[in-house]
This record gives C-alpha cells, structure tokens and sequence, in this order.
C-alpha cells in the first residue's frame, strides 16, 4: 500500500521578493526511511510553482519515521537555472506552510546512532544507494543545463546553455555570442545530438479532389494590328465581359490584293474550291470570265468621272479659249501655253515653282530672311536676330557679369568654399550653423507634490513635459533633478521602484527602473536625479513622464517628499 503522504504549501519568490512562476521544486529524504511496509517511495519528488509562486507539495511526514530523517527541499529558476531556496525540513503528520517547518543553513549536526544507522542502511541497501546517486545525477543536471532553443547568432549564451541548429543539438563550453555550432564542434561548442539520417518516402498520399470546369468563351477581340494587307494582326479570346479572364491569343495573316494563283477573299465552303466554276458561283462571280469586254458593264463612279472629260473629236483650242481666256482676249494655240501662269491668282496654292526657284528657296539663309524686330530685338534679320539673342544668354563656361536685378525661383547651387579667402555661399552658412550638437529648444516641468502609493503596479508620480521635435533625426536629453523617492513600510527589507516612459514606451534599461530604493529598516529616502539621452524618431509632440511602484503589497513609496522634482527635456541636432 502507498505511505501516507500530508500537504506542504512553499512560496517561492526571486531575491526582489517577486513571485517566481514555472519554478521548479525538488524534495529529496536525505536517507531512506524503514517502515513497516518496507523503504518510502519515492525519495524523490518534483512540483512546479503557479503564478504566484505557490506549489503543494504531497510529502511523506517524517515524524512517522524511527531515525529521524529529513526532507532537503531545493528549488530552481526556469530561466537561468539558479538556486532559490535550499532548506532542510522535517514533515509533521498534518498539512504546513514549508516556511514554518524549514531549517535553514547552518543544518544542526547529526548523532551518533543517526550516523550509525546511516552506514548500516548503506550496508544492506546498495540498490537504494544507486538510485540515490542517479536522482543526484539528475539534479545536476537540472542545476547545470538551460534549454535556450534554436540558435540566434545575436544571443549571449553561456557554458552550458544548450541550443539546437539545423536539426542538431550543441551544448555551449564557452561563453560566446556570434560563433555559430558545428558539427565537428570548436571552441565554443559541443556536438550532443547530430540530425538522424532523412527517412524513406512516405506512401502514395490519396488522391486530390477533380478540379474544376474550365473557363468558357465569352468573345473574340483583335488586340493589335490594323488589319492591313500583308500584315499580321493578333486576336485575344477573353472568358468573360469585362476582359479580366484571358483565354489565349492567336495570330491571323492578311491576304494581299492581286491575281496570285490560289487567292480567296471568301467562301462559303472550302470543299467547293476543288471546282473552279463551283467556287466561282460561290462567291457571285460566275459571269466573270465568259462576259465579253463589250458587254461589261460600268461602274457609276466610272461613268461619272467619264462625262467630265472632252469629247475625242471635239476643238481643243476653240474649248481653252472658251474656257480660260478672259473676256475680250484675243488667244492662239500659242498662248494656250500660259494658261498656267498669267490667268492664276497669286496665291501659293495656284502656281507652280520652277525647279530653279525650288534651288533658290531652298538655299536661303538665316542672314537672307527677313525679321520684323519684336519685344527687346532690333535685328532686321534672322541671323542678326540670332546673334543678338546669343548675346543675350549666359554661357555655362567662362567668367561673365549678369546686369540688372534678377529674380530666382530657386537657389543657385554653389561650390562650398575650399581654399583660404573662398567666398562662401549662405547656403552654406546655413548648412554649418545647423551642423552636429545645436541646441534647438529647451522645455521644462516642475513638480511641487507629494504623491504617494501602496500598489505594486506602476503609477503616475505628476512629473511630465510636452516636446515637439523640430526634426525626426533629432536626439532628446532628459534631465530630472531635486526632490527625493523614499520608501517605508511593515516588511523586513521594503523597495521601490520607478521609470521614465516616452508616451506608454518605458525607457528604463532593465526590471528595476531608472529608480530603485531599498530599505533596510523602516524608512529609505534618496536623491531622485538622473539624465537619458533619447532617440524619438518624430516631429510630433511627445509626453515625456515618470511613474513608480512598490516591491511589496501593504509597503508605502513617496515621490518627491517635501521638495521640488524638475525636468527638462533638450532638443539637440543630430
């Protein structure tokens, strides 16, 4: 039958008196116990503290027991693996607190006939001796080894830290950041578990569900080409009305006009193309090769253009001077000839040039043009306009003086001076006037109250100033001064805490804030001044605060006692 076990409640805090959560607690005999069913089992039990640092441990009472034996109560940090708490306890027959029944270092020695039963039970137990020896083993290694997971190159590990890389388990045997495991191992590493060989291929998975039916044809469109003889245009076959579904695109050659053998404009059958007569009825054209010349008709647009021609027989001169000679004029066959020239208003459009004076007008010169002089120009010529406009502009090389008053939409870009007596530009006075570590606006709070609290979570001390940077880049100096932080309270060692926060981001380095106070009696008080040298990155405005809490419940923190708190906030340029 099992041995009677009681329950034993322990608290397990961290030296700042928090509560240590996922803590583990080992509780070992520190010999084994004859009763008279025979040794206890086990000697050795495991529990693990809640949120708040509480675990129950079901324990053997060892007052049940004939040679006094002990339970050795040791508990861990699950992050760092260090020592919490190590105590000697002995078990009443009735549930406790672990804190009213623990013996804490120096442990009171053991008797004699304590001793005595020690080797006798050593004698006649060799097998509760190794598996004494193998739960030792395994409490070093509780004690030793820190899962850190998978392996970050940015992470600070120590000896024995245990990280895996690549399916690869490495233990750590010197402290080192950036050096990567390997599976040779090196300096700072040791293989503990290489990655197995990959497996055989899994069988064949079960067929997928049918896929679904395809997109049908909705329309056709010619997406490019003009559809011009001898080219090549390209259709697109959407899948819907929109045109957001594209099937596919195909390319259609145009035909050429002519009398190539084998050309075809249109068909109502391609099988009928086998028979000329067939494909010639076909297409309407059935009367086209046996219609004699004199029997094929005219076209309309032909007839019309005939009727505007001179008859075959008809008197040539008789109808130019009828025509185009003016009234009263007198015009042989001779003066016919000019009918192009003297009877033709001037307009361009009316006469014909001459191939010489085609030469002519295409040699002329800007010089040979003439100008009609407007705005600021007096030239009377193009090429004398032009010169005189070159005049005018400023070359990109060369030293030249610009007169009159000028106005820029923009400032000229000028070399920054590089030798002694070299003029320099305002833009680049202003560009050393805003160099590195100006001072660009200063902002100040004063505090005159006296706020106090008893809670454990953050609160608001009052202190607080508004900046708004003047650039992104800019760095903000924050400065606190005067007043005091002081803490008192019923616990043995009562402490307080405080931060400084930019909006909700708190900026203190680590858990205890930027201010931390810890009494030894009960009442602690301490200057409360400090700088940081901040990074906002923005030109909004931004609320620079302080807030503080006690370490323990029922203790009492006071923020400026009696005095006054300033802070100032310093915009200095990046």
């Amino acid at each position: 039958m099992p041995a009677p076990t009681v329950n034993v409640t322990s608290i397990i805090n961290n030296a700042q008196g928090i509560p240590v959560e996922g803590a583990t607690i080992v509780a070992k005999l520190d010999r084994p116990e004859p009763t008279d069913i025979g040794y206890i089992v086990p000697g050795r039990l495991e529990f693990t503290t809640d949120a708040t640092g509480t675990a129950i441990m079901a324990l053997w009472p060892n007052e049940l027991g004939t040679i006094g034996s002990q339970y050795r109560v040791r508990a861990y940090d699950p992050t760092t693996g260090q020592k919490l708490l190590d105590v000697m306890a002995t078990i009443p027959n009735s549930d406790c607190l672990l804190s009213t029944v623990a013996e804490y270092p120096p442990y009171p020695p053991k008797t004699v006939g304590q001793l005595a039963l020690e080797v006798a039970v050593a004698a006649v137990a060799p097998a509760i001796t190794a598996q004494m020896a193998a739960e030792a083993a395994r409490d070093e290694a509780l004690n030793r080894f820190s899962w850190k997971g998978a392996y970050n190159p940015l992470t600070a590990y120590l000896a024995n830290d245990v990280v895996s890389d690549a399916g690869s388990t490495f233990i750590c045997i010197l402290a080192t950041t950036g050096n990567a495991p390997v599976l040779l191992g090196n300096a700072w590493w040791n293989i503990a578990a290489a990655k197995g060989d990959a497996g055989g291929q899994g069988i064949q998975g079960v067929q997928g569900n049918a896929g679904l039916d395809g997109q049908g044809i909705d329309h056709t469109r010619r997406t490019t080409g003009n559809g011009a003889a001898g080219s090549t245009d390209t259709y697109t076959v959407y899948g819907d009305v929109g045109e957001t579904v594209i099937i596919g695109t195909f390319s259609v050659y145009n035909g050429v006009d002519g009398t190539g053998t084998g050309d075809v404009f249109a068909v109502n059958n391609l099988s009928d193309l086998a028979n000329a007569a067939t494909a010639r009825a076909n297409l309407g054209l059935g009367n086209v090769d046996n219609t004699s010349d004199a029997n094929k008709p005219v076209s309309t647009a032909q007839q019309a253009a005939l009727d505007t021609k001179e008859p075959a027989n008809a008197n040539i001169q008789a109808h130019v001077i009828a025509a185009h000679a003016p009234a009263g004029a007198t015009v042989n066959s001779t003066d016919a000839q000019l009918r192009n020239t003297d009877t033709h208003t001037d307009g361009l459009t009316n006469k014909v040039f001459t191939a010489a004076e085609k030469s002519k007008l295409a040699n002329l010169t800007a010089a040979q043009v003439s100008n009609t002089p407007a705005g600021n120009i007096a030239a009377t010529n193009v090429q004398a306009a032009l010169n005189e406009l070159d005049t005018e502009k400023v070359s990109i090389a060369g030293t030249e003086s610009v007169t009159g008053q000028k106005t820029f939409t923009a400032p000229l870009a000028t070399a920054n001076p590089t030798a002694a007596l070299g003029l320099a530009t305002k833009q680049y006075v202003d560009n050393v006037g805003a160099s590195v570590g100006k001072v660009l606006q200063v902002v100040q709070s004063v505090l005159t109250a006296n706020t106090l609290t008893t809670s454990t979570s953050y609160v608001a001390s009052g202190l607080a100033a508004i900046i708004t940077p003047a650039s992104a880049t800019s760095k903000i100096l924050v400065m606190i001064s005067g007043g005091s932080f002081y803490v008192y309270g019923p616990s043995a060692t009562p402490y307080a805490l405080s931060r400084l926060k930019r909006g909700a981001v708190s900026l203190t380095p680590n858990t205890y804030g930027i201010g931390y106070i810890q009494g030894t009696g009960p009442w602690s008080t301490v200057q409360h001044s400090f700088s940081l040298l901040d990074s906002p990155a923005t030109t909004a405005a931004t609320t620079y605060s302080t807030d503080f809490a006690v370490g323990v419940g029922g203790d009492t923190a006071g923020y400026n006692s009696g005095g006054v708190v300033t802070m100032t906030l310093i915009e200095v340029a990046a």
